[in-house]
């Protein structure tokens, strides 16, 4: 099934949001690169990170959120929408500490998936 964008007025910020994962895709594969939903996984397959474009916000979401939540940034608590998603209503400055959240979760899969 193909992605359909369900916002295109939250592209910028989706856009915003993609270039800073863009920076592991070295270390990643990447499974899905459509126009409003990006996602990263593992060489083993595991899920790295998504964002996507949903009808009234964009998400990043990741499962180590869910699991480690002590990686998320202080800044970012308050962007929490369930236990693993942060979610973006416009280009807020708070988007700032979202590379520091994915260094965070990056650093948990080097630390316990062996990714380097």
């Amino acid at each position: 099934m193909d992605y359909v964008c369900t916002n295109i007025d939250l592209l910028p910020v989706w856009h915003r949001l993609t270039e800073y994962c863009k920076k592991y895709e070295p270390f990643m594969r990447i499974k899905r690169n459509d126009v409003g939903y990006y996602r990263l996984e593992t060489n083993s397959r595991k899920p790295f990170i998504a964002t996507c474009v949903q009808k009234k916000h964009v998400g990043v979401y990741s499962v180590v959120m869910y699991r480690q939540p002590h990686l998320i940034p202080k800044e970012l608590e308050q962007f929490r929408i369930g236990k693993s998603c942060i979610g973006f209503l416009k280009d807020e400055d708070e988007i700032k500490h979202v590379p520091k959240l994915i260094e965070n979760i990056f650093d948990y899969y080097a630390q316990n998936e062996g990714i380097k």
